[in-house]
């Protein structure tokens, strides 16, 4: 993943556009499929997408005791005792899923505090019911960041499959950026159950404040950072995206960055299969010490695109954007080939905002996970065209 502040769409603003040019039309179908609570994962009402058969949602049965507990914690979190509130904060965060139907009825009550606590703790255990939502939310807001657009942004587009809306890419990062940090929790993690999500989470809330500067994600950022600087799993895809964040944080001045910790998760990479871990140690190993492994350059040699899809081509095609030269005819070669395989396709794949083929029904989340990979491949080859013309 390249760092996003460092690139930008050469879009006209102003007056809505219709969305139909590439690489418009991925971060419009991401626009579209953003979920009302600002995050990605579910399908919207109006998706037109191919869907795997829909599963009878599971029954939550809640015994008198529990309920009983609930409306205890409930009842503390109008406490003014602070540790008290956090003790019912606790106990409802644990108690999960169980607890959101009295935490929804808490949300509309009469006492003003209360109730925005029980809606920031119905927001958490909805979150976790969502196993998509973290990693899908991440990807598409490093997907909108890449192509330049931030919170801050105030380009307008026309909804192709909604003449009557507007979408406002600055609106949808915003939601998005606002539902990642209502979940983040004291020790600065964004989702516990999943290393790799968190990771992905991580990595956006460090890219906005890389790319903007501004202090309201300082901390979050921050914190973020030094929590999955920290963690540990035995995952490849969990070791790249750590290392993705310690990148990112080293370009932004947040503390948890350094060339050390990133040559470290490289080493360890590069003694792992695969064509993800060795593009994955091959960008961090050369983003920390300004040299090209040999040794990775030629693994690098044997990729092709065509074998790669989603997340690993993404990487791959980092790798080989950092390996190569204006003149680097694997280069030519390597984008020319992702251009018929991603690029050339999505003016029939995607119609009027929606995916109109699939291999396979897939989730929602499935579905924004490849989109937005593919988005963020595509701007690493339009990033080359501005990136080799520089040079010249």
């Amino acid at each position: 993943m390249i760092a996003a502040a460092a690139l930008a769409l050469l879009l006209t603003a102003g007056a809505p556009q219709d969305g139909r040019s590439e690489p418009l039309l991925r971060l419009v179908y991401l626009a579209r499929h953003q979920g009302e609570n600002g995050a990605w994962g579910a399908f919207p009402a109006s998706c037109t997408c191919p869907t795997p058969p829909a599963k009878p949602p599971p029954e939550v049965r809640v015994d008198e005791a529990v309920q009983a507990k609930v409306a205890a914690f409930i009842e503390a979190l109008g406490a003014e005792a602070i540790d008290e509130r956090e003790r019912a904060q606790a106990g409802i965060l644990e108690i999960g899923l169980p607890a959101a139907s009295q935490l929804e009825r808490a949300a509309r009550g009469a006492d003003a505090e209360r109730a925005g606590r029980a809606r920031e703790l119905h927001a958490r255990i909805t979150h976790v019911r969502d196993t998509d939502g973290f990693e899908a939310t991440g990807l598409a807001l490093l997907a909108f960041m890449a192509a330049g657009y931030s919170h801050l942004s105030r380009d307008e587009y026309a909804d192709p499959g909604d003449g009557a809306r507007v979408l406002r890419f600055g609106e949808t990062v915003k939601r998005g950026l606002k539902w990642i940090l209502a979940a983040q929790d004291g020790q600065g993690c964004f989702d516990p159950k999943d290393p790799v999500a968190n990771a992905v989470a991580t990595l956006a809330m460090v890219e906005v404040y890389g790319m903007t500067g501004s202090m309201h994600f300082k901390d979050p950022a921050e914190r973020g950072a030094a929590f999955v600087a920290k963690a540990t799993s035995d995952g490849v895809r969990f070791a790249v995206w750590k290392g993705m964040v310690l990148h990112s944080a080293l370009t932004a001045d947040v503390p948890a960055g350094s060339k050390e910790a990133i040559t470290t998760v490289g080493d360890a990479l590069a003694l792992k299969e695969g064509t993800l871990a060795l593009s994955g140690a091959f960008l961090l190993k050369s983003w920390a010490t300004g040299q090209k492994d040999k040794k990775l350059l030629g693994e690098l040699e044997t990729f092709a695109p065509s074998r790669l899809a989603g997340e690993e081509l993404q990487f791959a095609t980092a790798a080989v954007f950092r390996s190569g030269d204006p003149a680097d005819l694997r280069w030519k070669d390597w984008t020319a080939r992702v251009r018929e395989q991603i690029v050339v396709p999505a003016s029939r794949r995607i119609v009027r905002g929606c995916l109109a083929d699939a291999k396979a029904p897939k989730t929602a989340g499935e579905h924004i996970r490849e989109v937005a990979n593919d988005s963020l491949s595509v701007m690493i080859i339009y990033r080359s065209g501005n990136h080799f013309a520089a040079q010249r």
